[in-house]
């Protein structure tokens, strides 16, 4: 079972018109903000605050803290769309086939409550793969440039573009997922489907958002692996099916991620799936043993780290500004 203060969170996320004010008085809101701050939900959870009239409710020190975090972030994402909205105008002037992907997508399709809820840590653009090295090109042109490139890894990704002059750096992906997984979701179907904004902006359409999300989340961040889940990709997902019929994918990932959630408590989404005992089994031991979780969580930090390990060798060996950068990121954990 979730702890109070995480189920809490779960049902203010999922359907906050059935919370009473009652429920309020017997939060630990320390808990309450390390596990909202953990699935980076500070910015949302004060919007869903505000929206239902709860703030009332929580401690006003707590109250003054989420709308610092909350005024902070939507400071943010205003100047996110503005650099959005230069770029895209830049990808459109040179005929670029692009669309916006994850948070920057959703961000300019307006689907969350207000622009100050959804954390964005950059620009993530999907690119026609052809067009790779003129996009670069251009993107130096315009005063982003990367540290380094990939010479022998064919990442689906390329280090991401910094602009001094920019909040934001912008990632540039040629695929939307892994060379090895690229055949679950097709990128060239997403760029042909992608919607035209009003202010010339090109956005995934909401079958590949949310689809991608799931994806993105079970293969790129290991929810797969770790069988574990991230409520702030649960809130995109219910943002985006507001009002919407979006067919999910059947597949052993989208049936892990919502296999989990049960588990868990988390009732997201109102298909039921036959039951994975062992996986069910695999998380309960988790929580009943110390011993087996620190196995469970070394032996998928140990999968993790060796996972394309012999082109990463090669890469430092062979690329200088790959090595460096590597270094550089080294150091920085030593001195933590």
């Amino acid at each position: 079972m979730n702890s109070r203060e995480l189920n809490f969170l779960i049902r203010l996320i999922s359907s906050p018109t059935k919370i009473s004010k009652n429920e309020f008085y017997n939060i630990n809101y320390e808990n309450f903000v390390k596990y909202s701050s953990a699935h980076l939900m500070l910015p949302a959870i004060y919007s869903i605050l505000k929206k239902q009239g709860f703030l009332k409710y929580i401690p006003k020190d707590l109250n003054m803290f989420l709308k610092e975090i909350y005024m902070m972030n939507k400071e943010r994402n205003i100047v996110l769309k503005k650099e959005i909205l230069e770029i895209a105008k830049f990808l459109n002037e040179h005929d670029i086939k692009y669309t916006l992907i994850k948070g920057s997508s959703m961000i300019m399709k307006n689907i969350f409550i207000d622009i100050g809820e959804r954390m964005i840590g950059d620009i993530d653009i999907l690119i026609n793969e052809d067009q790779a090295d003129e996009v670069i090109n251009l993107l130096n042109k315009k005063g982003y440039f990367n540290e380094y490139l990939y010479k022998f890894w064919d990442s689906n990704v390329y280090p991401n573009f910094i602009n001094k002059k920019k909040i934001f750096s912008l990632d540039i992906h040629k695929n939307l997922l892994p060379k090895k997984y690229k055949n679950l979701i097709s990128s060239s179907e997403a760029l042909e489907r992608s919607i035209n904004l009003a202010n010339g902006v090109k956005v995934l359409n909401n079958y590949h958002e949310i689809n991608y999300l799931i994806y993105n989340y079970q293969l790129c961040d290991f929810g797969y692996l770790r069988a574990n889940y991230s409520l702030k990709k649960l809130y995109d997902i219910q943002r985006l099916s507001t009002n919407n019929k979006t067919e999910i994918d059947k597949n052993k990932y989208s049936y892990n991620f919502f296999e989990v959630l049960r588990i868990k408590g988390i009732n997201f989404n109102s298909k039921k799936n036959k039951k994975n005992w062992a996986l069910d089994l695999r998380i309960k031991m988790r929580k009943k043993s110390a011993i087996y979780n620190f196995f469970d969580k070394f032996t998928c930090d140990t999968i993790i780290f060796f996972k394309d390990i012999n082109i990463k060798i090669i890469e430092f060996t062979l690329n200088r500004n790959y090595r460096i950068m590597t270094i550089k990121k080294l150091l920085l954990i030593v001195k933590k």
